[in-house]
């Protein structure tokens, strides 16, 4: 038996390739690049997929202990004779309290926007591509706020001209930048936490990982003989996207047909949403900003969820 455990991208694509029975709490994908359009008025729904539409046998359950053998969740006990992890990630929280919120997945957003209405001001912890995402949104939709990004090297895995053209535009904005950590939540009346990972994996035996906690594999994305992973949770130089999960996961069903191919990090295209009017694309080096990325992002969205269904 094949068993997946998480239901994101990696885990959704390999259940779906090879037959696999698929662990998740959740019942449905969800297009996670997406979820910060829900800032505005987008409708959840077409951002999921089921997991019966997709056509993928599924437990919903949360493992909690992973041996060499078996996977645990509760009482129960599924036996497999091939494993591939695909747990994820969720946000570091270098402060805490009820001002302080994540944007990991949907429920995040949804509990993040309440009572935005009545806010003034709201500080963004971490200035990566999710961190400028949300500053874009919440710019666009609630421009009543003033919004801080802290961070001391915003959008550092971006060129010099994508970083560049972000920083302008978010000035225009009014949107502003400071270079320093977050260590009180004393400021602004709420924090958006959206700096560094941490991987899902603590129900995994400690042999299997790093010293931060990501899942060692070799060049076939192997944790031992029978043991796979991919996504966030593997100890890889590569981009921490969902482009980069789905391509993982073609290497592992490659590997379990047979073809014995080795993974090598594609740092692919990256589009910087800039609210839903204008973003940035880029790809080694070469950049485009406008309204055509942002279009180009939207049909991304819509080509790779209409691939699942």
């Amino acid at each position: 038996m094949i068993l997946v455990i998480g239901g994101g991208f990696s885990g959704v694509y390999i259940a779906k390739r090879l037959g696999a029975t698929l662990i998740s709490p959740h019942d449905y994908l969800e297009y996670t690049p997406g979820i910060l359009r829900l800032f505005g008025p987008k409708d959840s729904s077409l951002l999921t997929i089921p997991f019966s539409k997709i056509g993928i046998e599924h437990v919903c359950a949360t493992v909690t202990k992973v041996d060499e053998t078996h996977v645990y969740f509760g009482k129960k006990k599924m036996g497999y004779d091939t494993l591939i992890i695909c747990t994820g990630a969720k946000f570091r929280e270098p402060v805490s309290g009820n001002k302080v919120f994540s944007l990991y997945n949907i429920k995040d957003v949804f509990n993040a926007k309440k009572g935005l209405n009545k806010l003034r001001s709201v500080g963004i912890v971490g200035g990566g591509l999710v961190g400028v995402e949300t500053a874009a949104e919440l710019a666009h939709y609630h421009p009543h706020l003033d919004i801080t990004i802290y961070d001391k090297n915003m959008c550092k895995q971006l060129c010099k001209g994508s970083r560049s053209y972000i920083k302008s535009w978010l000035k225009k904005q009014g949107i502003k930048n400071k270079r320093e950590y977050v260590v009180s939540t004393d400021f602004h009346d709420r924090y958006f936490v959206c700096a560094g990972i941490v991987p899902n994996t603590s129900f995994l035996p400690s042999a299997w990982l790093d010293n931060n906690g990501y899942v060692k594999v070799n060049d076939y994305l192997q944790v031992s003989n029978n043991v796979y992973a991919a996504g966030d949770i593997i100890s890889s130089n590569a981009h921490k996207t969902a482009q980069n999960a789905e391509l993982q996961a073609k290497i592992i069903c490659s590997n379990l047909l047979g073809k014995n191919k080795k993974y090598k990090i594609e740092n692919g295209v990256i589009i910087t949403s800039l609210g839903p009017y204008n973003a940035v694309f880029e790809y080694k080096g070469f950049m485009l900003k406008g309204l055509f990325p942002a279009i180009l992002k939207w049909l991304i969205e819509r080509i790779v969820l209409w691939r699942y269904k």
